[in-house]
Protein backbone atom coordinates (compact mmCIF):
# COMPACT_ATOMS: atom_id res chain seq x y z
CA UNK A 1 0.00 0.00 0.00
CA UNK A 2 2.82 2.40 0.85
CA UNK A 3 4.49 1.75 -2.53
CA UNK A 4 1.27 2.54 -4.38
CA UNK A 5 0.85 5.77 -2.41
CA UNK A 6 4.43 6.87 -3.16
CA UNK A 7 3.97 6.02 -6.85
CA UNK A 8 0.71 7.98 -7.10
CA UNK A 9 2.23 10.92 -5.24
CA UNK A 10 5.20 11.01 -7.61
CA UNK A 11 2.89 10.88 -10.66
CA UNK A 12 0.80 13.76 -9.27
CA UNK A 13 3.92 15.81 -8.57
CA UNK A 14 5.23 15.19 -12.09
CA UNK A 15 1.94 16.35 -13.59
CA UNK A 16 1.95 19.44 -11.37
CA UNK A 17 5.45 20.39 -12.52
CA UNK A 18 4.48 19.95 -16.16
CA UNK A 19 1.30 21.99 -15.74
CA UNK A 20 3.11 24.87 -14.05
CA UNK A 21 6.15 24.91 -16.33
CA UNK A 22 4.66 27.74 -18.41
CA UNK A 23 3.82 29.95 -15.41
CA UNK A 24 6.81 31.99 -16.56
CA UNK A 25 6.83 31.69 -20.37
CA UNK A 26 9.93 33.84 -20.98
CA UNK A 27 13.60 33.54 -20.05
CA UNK A 28 15.55 36.81 -20.10
CA UNK A 29 19.33 36.85 -20.17
CA UNK A 30 21.09 40.09 -19.28
CA UNK A 31 24.53 40.56 -20.84
CA UNK A 32 27.48 42.38 -19.22
CA UNK A 33 26.88 45.39 -21.52
CA UNK A 34 23.32 45.68 -20.05
CA UNK A 35 21.59 44.48 -23.21
CA UNK A 36 19.06 41.72 -22.73
CA UNK A 37 17.81 38.83 -24.80
CA UNK A 38 14.44 37.23 -24.16
CA UNK A 39 13.55 33.69 -25.19
CA UNK A 40 10.27 31.81 -25.12
CA UNK A 41 10.49 28.74 -22.85
CA UNK A 42 8.54 26.60 -25.31
CA UNK A 43 10.86 23.65 -26.10
CA UNK A 44 13.72 25.49 -24.37
CA UNK A 45 17.05 23.73 -23.98
CA UNK A 46 20.34 25.25 -22.82
CA UNK A 47 23.59 23.42 -23.55
CA UNK A 48 27.06 24.57 -22.41
CA UNK A 49 29.67 24.02 -25.13
CA UNK A 50 33.33 25.14 -24.73
CA UNK A 51 32.68 28.41 -22.91
CA UNK A 52 29.44 29.18 -24.74
CA UNK A 53 25.79 28.61 -23.93
CA UNK A 54 23.67 27.27 -26.79
CA UNK A 55 20.01 28.20 -26.29
CA UNK A 56 17.45 26.42 -28.45
CA UNK A 57 13.68 26.85 -28.39
CA UNK A 58 10.70 26.65 -30.73
CA UNK A 59 11.79 29.88 -32.46
CA UNK A 60 15.37 28.81 -33.24
CA UNK A 61 18.72 28.79 -31.51
CA UNK A 62 21.42 31.19 -30.43
CA UNK A 63 24.91 30.78 -28.97
CA UNK A 64 26.10 33.20 -26.27
CA UNK A 65 29.58 33.60 -24.81
CA UNK A 66 29.42 32.65 -21.11
CA UNK A 67 31.86 35.42 -20.11
CA UNK A 68 29.39 38.01 -21.45
CA UNK A 69 26.43 36.77 -19.35
CA UNK A 70 25.48 38.83 -16.30
CA UNK A 71 22.24 37.23 -15.06
CA UNK A 72 19.14 35.40 -16.21
CA UNK A 73 15.59 35.18 -14.92
CA UNK A 74 12.13 33.91 -15.87
CA UNK A 75 9.18 36.27 -16.28
CA UNK A 76 5.48 36.28 -17.12
CA UNK A 77 5.87 39.00 -19.76
CA UNK A 78 8.56 40.09 -22.16
CA UNK A 79 10.43 42.51 -19.85
CA UNK A 80 10.96 45.08 -22.56
CA UNK A 81 8.64 46.19 -25.31
CA UNK A 82 8.91 48.47 -28.27
CA UNK A 83 7.29 51.22 -26.20
CA UNK A 84 10.35 51.16 -23.90
CA UNK A 85 12.58 52.09 -26.82
CA UNK A 86 10.08 54.57 -28.25
CA UNK A 87 10.31 56.92 -25.24
CA UNK A 88 13.81 57.97 -26.26
CA UNK A 89 13.70 56.80 -29.89
CA UNK A 90 13.52 60.26 -31.39
CA UNK A 91 17.05 61.02 -30.19
CA UNK A 92 20.11 60.68 -32.41
CA UNK A 93 20.85 56.93 -32.12
CA UNK A 94 20.04 54.74 -35.11
CA UNK A 95 17.47 52.00 -34.67
CA UNK A 96 18.42 48.62 -36.13
CA UNK A 97 15.62 46.22 -37.01
CA UNK A 98 16.45 42.49 -37.17
CA UNK A 99 14.58 39.25 -37.65
CA UNK A 100 14.33 36.91 -34.69
CA UNK A 101 17.26 34.93 -36.15
CA UNK A 102 19.44 38.06 -36.16
CA UNK A 103 19.31 39.01 -39.85
CA UNK A 104 19.43 42.81 -40.18
CA UNK A 105 16.45 44.21 -42.06
CA UNK A 106 17.64 47.81 -41.94
CA UNK A 107 18.71 50.86 -39.96
CA UNK A 108 16.16 53.59 -39.26
CA UNK A 109 16.25 57.10 -37.86
CA UNK A 110 13.06 56.72 -35.78
CA UNK A 111 10.96 54.02 -34.14
CA UNK A 112 8.06 55.00 -36.43
CA UNK A 113 10.14 54.32 -39.55
CA UNK A 114 11.21 50.93 -38.14
CA UNK A 115 7.59 50.15 -37.22
CA UNK A 116 6.49 50.85 -40.81
CA UNK A 117 9.01 48.28 -42.09
CA UNK A 118 7.59 45.51 -39.87
CA UNK A 119 5.11 42.91 -41.13
CA UNK A 120 2.04 42.36 -38.87
CA UNK A 121 2.22 39.24 -36.70
CA UNK A 122 5.98 38.84 -37.10
CA UNK A 123 8.50 38.90 -34.24
CA UNK A 124 11.45 41.30 -34.49
CA UNK A 125 14.51 42.41 -32.52
CA UNK A 126 14.87 46.19 -32.21
CA UNK A 127 18.27 47.62 -31.21
CA UNK A 128 18.90 51.23 -30.22
CA UNK A 129 22.25 52.13 -28.74
CA UNK A 130 22.96 49.55 -26.03
CA UNK A 131 19.27 48.57 -25.62
CA UNK A 132 17.80 45.51 -27.32
CA UNK A 133 14.12 44.59 -27.23
CA UNK A 134 12.09 41.82 -28.83
CA UNK A 135 8.64 42.69 -30.14
CA UNK A 136 5.78 41.51 -32.32
CA UNK A 137 4.03 43.99 -34.58
CA UNK A 138 0.25 43.67 -34.17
Amino acid sequence: MKKIFVFLLSVMMAQNIKASSYAYPYLTIVMTDNTSKTFSVESLTMTPVNGTLRITNAEGSETLNVTELSKMYFSEDVPNAISTASADAEQSATITLCTITGIVIGNYSSINAAHDAMQPGTMYIVKKGNKTVKTIRK
